[in-house]
């Protein structure tokens, strides 16, 4: 994929600080779609094209293709559209096109999955399986691994802040951890005593192995770790704990879960950096009894 415009638009993303993630995304899918263009349309994709040619048809068929001949998911669909309107937004932004063919091409439903929520008591099984687990005492990756699932229990974090943490990122005298979220926003959270006594034996561990990498979590031959490797770890370690069905965004709904019974949806909000508190509400589930005691609270019964 050589066309300028899209180097320019990436690189635009890149000046404004969004996240490698983000900017991946958006790459990927665009190279997606302009194979698409080359292998079952048989069209060269030029910028003069780009800028001249596609219309809302090609979208369409282009997700229909996805949809019907590739069987993407809704999401994936999903976040191909959204690269392909954001993209056009940029060429629009600078003038150098009146029209984005994918901003009235509607996204598909995503249907709500059953969500797997760990119990507390499940929390403390996993996190028993990792300290304890079979040959614990051959592994030499145990302490780091301890402080992984320590993090993703008692932080909430997404898979890819775990993996993400740099050294730098830490606050050891403030007892904090500031991870550059969607859209370049700065998020900085507090960790407890439990994390603050993993993470002091796990940089212990790398200084005593001189383990120098920029990046928090290192295997044994200090070289950053992978988001597949901290998945394998949640996959291993749950099945030592006999539990089923169980990813790293299981322990992010447990946290949470469990953080929504004393803290409000605004505070949970900020905590997890949620973008839309439509995304923290669903962790508030008002029981029966709660809405008969709102109920029985109602200032009107006073006169009675």
């Amino acid at each position: 994929m050589s066309n300028q415009l899209v180097k320019d638009f990436l690189r635009e993303y890149k000046i404004n600080n969004r996240s490698q993630e983000t900017i991946r995304t958006y790459r990927d899918s665009l190279k997606m779609f302009f194979k698409y263009l080359k292998e079952e349309k048989n069209i060269e994709v030029t910028d003069e094209y780009i800028l001249r040619q596609i219309n809302r048809n090609t979208i369409k068929d282009y997700k229909e293709y996805c949809l019907i001949e590739k069987n993407n998911s809704p999401a994936t669909i999903n976040s191909k559209l959204i690269s392909l309107k954001k993209f056009y937004d940029y060429l629009i932004d600078e003038g150098l096109t009146n029209d984005n063919p994918a901003a009235k091409i509607g996204l598909l439903e995503i249907k709500q999955k059953d969500e797997k929520f760990l119990t507390v008591q499940e929390c403390k099984l996993l996190l028993d399986a990792v300290k304890h687990g079979k040959r614990k005492n051959e592994d030499p990756n145990r302490i780091r691994n301890i402080l992984i699932f320590t993090i993703l229990a008692n932080n909430g974090l997404r898979l890819s802040e775990v993996v993400g943490l740099k050294l730098d990122h830490i606050d050891l005298e403030n007892k904090t951890m500031t991870f550059i979220a969607k859209r370049a926003k700065t998020r900085i959270i507090p960790y407890n005593r439990l994390v603050e006594e993993s993470l002091n034996n796990y940089l212990e561990y790398r200084k005593e192995r001189n383990l120098c990498n920029e990046y928090l979590f290192v295997t044994t031959k200090d070289v950053h770790i992978s988001k597949k490797q901290v998945q394998n770890l949640v996959k291993k370690y749950s099945e030592i704990a006999g539990l089923d069905n169980v990813h790293t965004h299981s322990i992010r709904h447990a946290f949470c879960s469990m953080t929504a019974q004393y803290t409000s949806a605004y505070e949970l909000q900020k905590i997890m950096g949620h973008n839309s508190s439509r995304t923290t509400e669903r962790y508030y589930h008002m029981s029966p009894e709660r809405m008969r005691e709102i109920s029985d609270q109602n200032p009107l019964l006073e006169d009675k």
